[in-house]
């Protein structure tokens, strides 16, 4: 063979060479395009597409130019950035990010790490890549960037021999195609299946939404059976770890209620924050809760006080202004009237019948007989209903009536609820480190506040039940509230489970399923106590009827032989 002919057929190689990377150049492009299209449809809202070029390959360089151009994503915005961007803070978010990377240059591949890591992308971020390796250690390279930055929604395109690849996170797979693709199996959930891996939660406090240590075991609360729920649906495993903090609200307490160590977040927090500026890391619930105060319930009335309470003041008014305008008139005309005018009424003692009386006498007395016979029947069965069911005070239902019994609430936060910018609020909230820890039952002029399940955690306690009335001596305000809040809870930074968390606490939610949880968990760690605690009570005597009761009566024996005295003796 010539030198010539050599030289033609190499160059008819050439040429074939330079048609198959064409077709298979015109492949990709073809089926991008389709797929960014596919992508678009699915999807709501705003579909920003942002592409990334690291590689300086002119058959990369060139394909971008082709898919920019295309007219089938000409309706789709689009954006071009560089790897100097990498630090910025993201406004609007995209949908869509193409890169362009080159697997066989070590900075190219530093660069894209930085690019996807350090920008505030949200987890839900889709990614095609296209690139020229193979698949082997070098395409897993790629796939531990996107790992490392927690970007699960990953697409390998190779574009040089067209072949499209992804990688399953949880089950450390490779899938991929060489010929026609099916947009649905691209990007798939990769939280559908845990392949058991191990989700790590944090909790500090045991409260009504976390879990309670009991000598029956562990009891799971609202917020526990949610996040044990979910993971047990996704085929995943939990492990609990309880952070013990003297204080609370100490910056490093917090730092180890989000961080296993320096580097490793936790993928849920138990502890709900409630203040309205958070980070990203964290998951805004989708159930609104608000703050509730509880008050002391209103006491039984006092076996004095039950004659007192019969008539309202308007009838003690009538009442006395009677008895004074009797001995007014008595005391003014001793002469004229033979009976006395209070003794006659009230309990029927007559010096002279009436028919022999005069016809003034007679106006005034009889009158005041049927007044008299009538305030006195309705008066004997308010006491014998009273004595039968002993009333209460009213218990407080809003601020006013808080005011007005002259009930406090400690807050251990200075200023919070607007404690500094309504006098009002001033009157009722005090401020008192570490206030939320001090319970004191038997102090009838102390509140509490806190959020819907401490308060209900509170009030619901076998220590708060008044065995003599079975009723908790604790009351929730249903008049009045401090406000509704949005819970948040701390997730890490793209937290591939952060969606699949929002939907099933609203599932579970519309299936009354917390509400369930609430009680179920009540029962479970208070029943035993409850009946304890009502088994070791003594029997109440409240409403039984003893001497003690009679004090009453006997004070007004008392005062009836002294007035019999003053008037027939003396």
């Amino acid at each position: 063979m010539t030198d010539r002919l050599r030289f033609v057929r190499a160059i008819e190689a050439f040429g074939m060479i330079h048609k198959v990377s064409d077709l298979y150049g015109l492949a990709t492009v073809t089926c991008c395009a389709s797929l960014i299209r596919y992508l678009v449809d699915q999807s709501s809202g705003i579909f920003d597409c942002w592409f990334l070029q690291l590689s300086g390959d002119p058959e990369q360089l060139e394909l971008m130019e082709k898919l920019l151009q295309s007219t089938e994503l000409s309706d789709i915005p689009k954006r071009l950035i560089s790897s100097r961007e990498a630090s910025r803070i993201i406004g609007r978010q995209p949908k869509l990010l193409l890169i362009y990377g080159d697997c066989l240059n070590v900075l190219s591949v530093r660069k894209m790490f930085a690019c996807v890591f350090y920008p505030d992308f949200e987890q839900s971020l889709k990614v095609i890549v296209f690139h020229q390796c193979t698949i082997g250690k070098v395409l897993t390279r790629f796939n531990l960037v996107f790992a490392t930055a927690k970007l699960f929604n990953v697409v390998y395109i190779r574009t040089d021999h067209f072949e499209v690849n992804f990688s399953l996170h949880y089950r450390e797979e490779f899938h991929g195609w060489h010929s026609q693709v099916n947009f649905d199996s691209l990007f798939v959930d990769q939280t559908a299946d845990l392949n058991g891996n191990v989700v790590h939660i944090s909790f500090t406090t045991l409260s009504l939404d976390s879990a309670l240590s009991s000598r029956k075991g562990v009891f799971h609360g609202r917020l526990l059976e949610w996040i044990l729920g979910t993971i047990d649906h996704v085929n995943g495993s939990c492990e609990l770890h309880r952070i013990v903090c003297i204080d609370e609200y100490d910056q490093d307490c917090s730092r180890r209620q989000h961080m296993m160590d320096d580097t490793t977040p936790f993928d849920f927090s138990l502890e709900m924050v409630t203040n309205s500026l958070v980070e990203a890391q964290f998951l805004d619930s989708a159930i609104p809760d608000q703050f509730l105060v509880a008050a002391p319930r209103g006491r039984q009335l006092l076996v004095y006080e039950l004659f007192f309470i019969s008539f309202q003041p308007p009838v003690w008014i009538l009442l006395i202004t009677f008895v004074l305008a009797g001995c007014l008139l008595m005391s003014i005309f001793p002469n004229m009237f033979q009976n006395d005018l209070i003794l006659l009424p009230l309990c029927g003692f007559e010096r002279q019948t009436l028919n022999q009386v005069s016809q003034l006498e007679k106006l005034i007395i009889l009158p005041t007989i049927i007044t008299t016979f009538i305030l006195t029947s309705a008066y004997e069965s308010k006491i014998i209903a009273f004595m039968t069911s002993f009333p209460t005070v009213s218990s407080p239902r809003s601020f006013d009536d808080l005011l007005q019994a002259g009930i406090t609430i400690q807050v251990d936060v200075n200023n919070s609820y607007g404690v500094a910018g309504d006098p009002r609020f001033g009157q009722v909230f005090k401020y008192a480190p570490f206030a939320t820890k001090k319970v004191d039952l038997t102090n009838k002029r102390l509140g509490y506040s806190g959020v819907s399940g401490e308060i209900q955690y509170l009030v619901n306690h076998p220590k708060a039940l008044e065995t003599s009335t079975m009723h908790s001596q604790l009351v929730i305000l249903d008049q009045f509230s401090l406000g509704i809040f949005i819970p948040f809870y701390f997730v890490g930074r793209r937290n591939p489970l952060r969606e699949r968390f929002r939907q099933t606490e609203q599932i579970f939610f519309e299936a009354g399923l917390l509400d369930f949880w609430t009680l179920n968990f009540l029962h479970n760690s208070f029943g035993i106590d409850h009946v304890i605690r009502v088994s070791t009570t003594e029997v109440s005597s409240v409403n039984i009827l003893g001497i003690d009761k009679l004090g009453p009566v006997c004070i007004m024996f008392i005062i009836g032989c002294g007035l019999a005295t003053l008037v027939f003796v003396v």
